[in-house]
């Protein structure tokens, strides 16, 4: 009887060195046991990035038939940037950057999209409508100055909301609008995204975060 007694205490003892607590049934430490979080690195690089990240399509949504779409993975973390008519022309030229750049595609034979041709106007100097509106930049010897005509007194202003974004400039088809970001996701992404097609973030007047510039489209080179 003895020895029956001692048989299963071996048995037992056998049994804790082989699943130790906080061990799954098959023997698999589990986290509560306060192992090493590099044990479940690659589980919870898995869990995280199914529920952080989603597929999105970037691109011109309206003829997709014509256009080609790409899929890109979104980090939902991200919070939307502010609109602006500025940043939506830069996200529109860099999805034209995406498809366009290398292409001969009928559909990118129309000038790119750019804050001057997206959110900017003539106006009279005078005209106490447009006063508070920021003057478009331009660069001459060195310096940047407000584009201005000397011939009619006028000066090229820069609308700086999204509202006053213009779809049609650049082509009636494929121009500001046709490569403008249709949702918040491809907003988000794009933005996010801007150097990677050579592009600076801007403010609301154009001029790129952080310096004293205005040639965002140039990657302030």
């Amino acid at each position: 009887m003895l020895w029956k007694i001692l048989l299963a205490f071996l048995a037992l003892w056998a049994t804790a060195l082989a699943y130790p607590a906080g061990a799954d049934d098959f023997g698999v430490p589990t986290n509560e046991a306060g192992y090493d979080k590099a044990t479940f690195g690659a589980l919870d690089l898995a869990t995280t990035t199914a529920s952080r990240y989603k597929s999105i399509k970037i691109g011109c949504h309206r003829n997709e038939g014509i256009c080609k779409t790409k899929k890109q993975l979104l980090d939902t973390t991200l919070p939307e940037p502010t609109h602006y008519c500025t940043r939506e022309a830069l996200a529109a030229l860099a999805i034209w950057r995406m498809f366009c750049k290398k292409s001969i595609s009928a559909y990118c034979w129309e000038r790119a999209p750019s804050i001057e041709r997206c959110c900017s106007q003539w106006v009279d100097k005078d005209d106490p409508k447009w006063k508070d509106y920021p003057a478009l930049m331009e660069q001459k010897n060195g310096k940047w100055v407000p584009t201005e005509s000397s011939i009619d007194d006028q000066r090229k202003i820069i609308r700086p909301s999204s509202k006053e974004f213009n779809p049609n400039v650049g082509g009636k088809w494929y121009g500001c609008g046709y490569w403008k970001p249709q949702t918040s996701d491809e907003y988000t992404w794009v933005i996010n995204h801007l150097e990677d097609y050579g592009i600076k973030d801007v403010d609301e007047t154009g001029k790129i975060i952080g310096e004293e510039k205005w040639n965002a489209e140039e990657g302030g080179k």
